[in-house]
């Protein structure tokens, strides 16, 4: 069983348009209003809570993201402005978002949010040694950069839920939970499901959270489609902590 369907706990009732049976195609309204018409569109596997496609077009790479979290169009304005933000203020590993012929930075359809991106490189080749302390810390000076950008955006002691800083709030046993009634739905004896729940559940939990100053939620932990991007070593060196969720513990540690 694939960790790919892993449950998001931010997501109620265990929406998840993974499961969907059009999750991996881009419909024609989405490739009309970017002018994409005659693209290679390919279906990536990244790991992510969201559906990533890469998208080669008349010798141009893009990656476009349709949202699997239970946001709105005010929230995905509020992502770009972000963005904007940290491109605006010195942090060059920040996406850039390719807005639709209008200038939105994003489109909808139905109740999903679509965003397209330019590519932002493939990782480091497979096989490769990826983690070492002298990498780890580079990852953690990047990050203690994009906090220190970031709280310029919002107001000291604000914590807004999404996108920037947030606090969890939701209890990490939920992961135990919806993994298993993820394994459920899909027929599957959840075993791998809720072993990796558990640990999450775990160091997760040895966290206070109330302890930390604000810090950066990045989201996915593929970070192709995220801050990062141009330095494969940095990208493939916290993709590879992903299992033991160790992003968290790099957060405290800087």
């Amino acid at each position: 069983m694939s960790l790919t369907h892993f449950p998001d706990p931010d997501m109620p009732d265990y929406r998840d348009i993974r499961l969907r049976d059009d999750a991996r195609t881009v419909p024609p309204s989405i490739v009309q209003a970017y002018q994409l018409d005659g693209a290679n569109i390919t279906a990536l596997e990244t790991g992510s809570y969201n559906v990533h496609f890469k998208i080669e077009h008349e010798d141009q790479a893009y990656d476009v993201r349709k949202s699997n979290r239970p946001n709105n169009a005010g929230n995905l304005e509020y992502e770009a402005e972000v963005l904007n933000h940290l491109e605006k203020n010195g942090f060059a590993l920040a996406p850039k978002i390719v807005p639709e012929a209008s200038g939105k930075p994003n489109l909808w359809i139905d109740d999903t949010g679509w965003t397209l991106f330019r590519w932002m490189g493939d990782g480091a080749p497979a096989g490769k040694p990826l983690v070492n302390s002298a990498r780890i810390h580079n990852a953690s000076i990047v990050l203690a950069d994009i906090h220190r950008v970031g709280r310029a955006f919002v107001p000291s002691g604000s914590r807004p839920n999404w996108p920037i800083f947030t606090l969890p709030d939701v209890d990490p046993r939920i992961w135990l939970t919806r993994a298993k009634h993820l394994a459920g739905e899909l027929g599957v004896d959840g075993s791998e499901l809720a072993e990796f729940a558990k640990k999450s559940a775990n160091e997760l939990n040895s966290v206070d959270f109330t302890q930390l100053p604000e810090y950066l939620c990045h989201g996915d932990y593929r970070m192709r489609n995220l801050q990062f991007t141009g330095d494969e070593v940095l990208e493939s060196s916290i993709s590879t902590l992903r299992f033991g969720r160790e992003e968290f513990l790099i957060w405290a540690a800087h």
